[in-house]
């Protein structure tokens, strides 16, 4: 096994400096040497001042001022430094690609390659060469391939050591580190006696018990998950923010409630006392209701269930899913019954609004028997502010059903009302402002009715009624019409182009908001997507802009393209609370028509005018708008 007396480490930059400084203090026996090409920054290493060094990292100047000039050194001299080394680092940048092939996504090797150039060139005899850089997996192989078939004949052993730094607290990442990575050709003599070598390095200070080994590419590999898995918990940590911002729930106490212990998310149930089952519950083909979920979520509860604990629905049912789900149990854990306390709890909270209306809205709490609805009226009280009216199971489901019937036949009829008084002429707004003077009138509007409960929850009453013998007619009526606004709106907004006789065949429309409801992220049964599909069938070409949805989301449920963003020749808007919207640009520069469908904020005081033809004409979908040539 090489005995490494001299170390050369290319590249004097973040990594570089400090991992080099360290393992000459605490290596007195081996000469490091740091080169790089920029003479500025070596001078900076070379500076009298050590607090004048180019990184600052806590401690590490005082580590320089006792290793340099000893066995510490920072060169120019790179070819020198290179021939005289037995081990040398590759320590340099490797930033995402500006060119070719990979551009803005991999990595661009260029150093890492002029390095091993360098390296094959200059040395004489046999070098271990580190790889220091974080470098896509594989990468030791194109190094090898370069060592060997452009050197002079010596052989190269090449280890991947990651560097696991972080900013502020490098030094202390050094000196005490957690782990140290070392992956080598461990299946070769010389491959493990090169791993050997530098593990010995690492051991004057680390106990060896964390330094581990293993292949190259498994090292490579090591560290990118590491930085993905960062990624992706950062991203995390940004997606827990948006969502509390628009829910209202404060991130401060939920990171406090997660660091605690006392919220915790996974993907396996837990042992516990009271058991919440809050999950979709959608409907079939043929509009029949869909419980496997609720089905799902119970059996994966049923081994953990003991005497005494607290089981509660509050995903919207049909009438009787309570019922089976508790038979469900009793089937597979007979002892139980009797023993615990089963309740339904119907959900009450919009998009937007959770955090708040979770804990101020009224709920309708009902058990399959006295006992589960003190237990479970117990439950929520200790943290809903709102009442707590008990009932039993079966009118807690059909209360829920009923809610939402009761919207969807009222919003069927202001859209009938719209239909009728747009043959009149007659502004459907102004009528309804002015029928909402008399104290008793319902003020409900048209619109496109979506989502997951108004859109499913009628079709879930009727099912029971049809299991009964009765077909219900005002339910299933107000149903038929408000499924087929989507393509009424889209007449419309095609009757008003005509009017202005704009070209419809290849004409470009703007729809504004794709969300099933504003200033919300949810796009779930969101009833745009009609009015999208039906403007398609007439041949318009449509572009979608919708700053609060996802587009990977959009794109997987609808298979439409959706913009966060908007460009339009530079031109930047502002919505109504004064936010720049900073528009990507869609295909076209100008539009034939802008339907707007969803009433986000960001679009209420929208100054159009930069985004349309001459001609074009403005759709109101929601009629809150100042000015447009046609609302619903």
């Amino acid at each position: 096994m090489k005995n490494i007396k001299k170390i050369c480490c290319i590249g004097a930059g973040y990594v570089g400096g400090p991992t080099m400084a360290v393992i000459a203090q605490k290596c007195p026996d081996i000469d490091v040497t740091v080169v790089d090409i920029n003479t500025d920054r070596i001078a900076a290493w070379n500076d009298e001042d050590v607090t004048n060094i180019p990184i600052y990292e806590p401690g590490l100047s005082a580590i320089v001022a006792e290793t340099r000039g000893k066995n510490l050194f920072f060169s120019t001299d790179v070819e020198k430094s290179i021939d005289g080394a037995d081990m040398i680092f590759i320590s340099v940048n490797t930033p995402t690609k500006t060119y070719g092939v990979g551009k803005g996504m991999a990595a661009d090797l260029k150093s890492i390659e002029l390095c091993a150039r360098q390296i094959a060139e200059v040395a004489k005899d046999d070098k271990i060469v580190v790889e220091k850089s974080t470098l896509p997996v594989r990468t030791a192989e194109a190094i090898k391939n370069i060592l060997d078939n452009t050197g002079n004949g010596v052989n190269f052993q090449i280890l991947s050591n990651p560097e696991f730094l972080a900013e502020g607290t490098a030094v202390t990442d050094l000196v005490n580190p957690d782990r140290v990575l070392i992956g080598g050709d461990i299946d070769t003599e010389k491959g493990s006696n090169a791993v050997r070598a530098l593990v010995n390095i690492y051991a004057q200070w680390v106990p060896e018990d964390r330094i581990l080994t293993t292949n190259v590419w498994s090292s490579e590999l090591s560290k990118l998950t590491a930085n993905a898995f960062l990624a992706q918990r950062i991203s995390s940590i940004n997606a827990l923010s948006e969502l509390c911002e628009q829910t209202g729930a404060d991130v401060d106490e939920v990171a406090k409630a997660v660091a605690q212990g006392v919220f915790k998310a996974g993907t396996t149930p837990v042992e516990a006392e009271t058991y919440l089952i809050v999950v979709p519950t959608p409907f079939k083909e043929k509009n029949e209701p869909d419980i496997s979920f609720v089905e799902a979520a119970t059996k994966g509860i049923i081994p953990l269930l003991k005497e005494n604990d607290l089981y509660i629905i509050e995903s919207t049912s049909p009438m009787g899913t309570t019922e089976k789900m508790a038979a469900l149990i009793f089937e597979k854990r007979p002892k139980l019954q009797g023993k615990i306390h089963i309740a339904y709890c119907p959900e009450r909270v919009l998009p937007g609004n959770v955090m708040y209306e979770l804990v101020h809205n009224d709920r309708v709490i009902g058990g399959l028997d006295e006992a589960a609805t003190e237990k479970a009226v117990a439950f929520y009280r200790r943290f809903v502010k709102g009442e707590l009216h008990k009932t039993n199971a079966r009118t807690a489901e059909m209360c829920k059903l009923v809610e939402n019937s009761s919207r969807d036949v009222q919003i069927a009829f202001a859209n009938e009302l719209a239909k009728i008084f747009n043959l009149l002429e007659i502004d459907t707004h102004a009528v309804l402002e002015a029928a909402g003077t008399k104290w008793n009138f319902l003020p409900f509007k048209p619109g496109l009715v979506g989502g997951h409960c108004i859109g499913v929850d009628p079709y879930y009453l009727a099912q029971k009624a049809q299991e009964h013998g009765y077909h219900p007619e005002i339910i299933l009526a107000g149903r038929r019409l408000n499924d087929s606004m989507g393509e009424y709106v889209a007449a419309q907004v095609v009757k008003t182009m005509i009017s202005k006789d704009i070209a419809i065949k290849g004409a470009e429309l703007l729809m504004l908001g794709i969300t099933f409801k504003e200033n919300c992220p949810d796009v779930r049964n969101t009833k745009i997507v009609d009015v999208i599909h039906a403007l398609q069938d007439y041949g318009i070409n449509v572009s979608i802009y919708d700053p609060w949805a996802n587009p990977d989301e959009v794109m997987h449920d609808y298979g439409l393209e959706c913009h966060n963003e908007l460009k339009l020749n530079g031109t930047s808007l502002r919505s109504a609370e004064g936010v720049r919207i900073n528009l990507v640009q869609p295909p076209p520069q100008d539009f034939d028509a802008i339907v707007l469908g969803v009433a986000h904020k960001e679009f209420l005081n929208m100054d159009l005018n930069p985004l349309k033809k001459e001609t074009a004409i403005v759709y109101d979908v929601k009629g809150v708008l100042r000015e447009s040539d046609m609302k619903l």
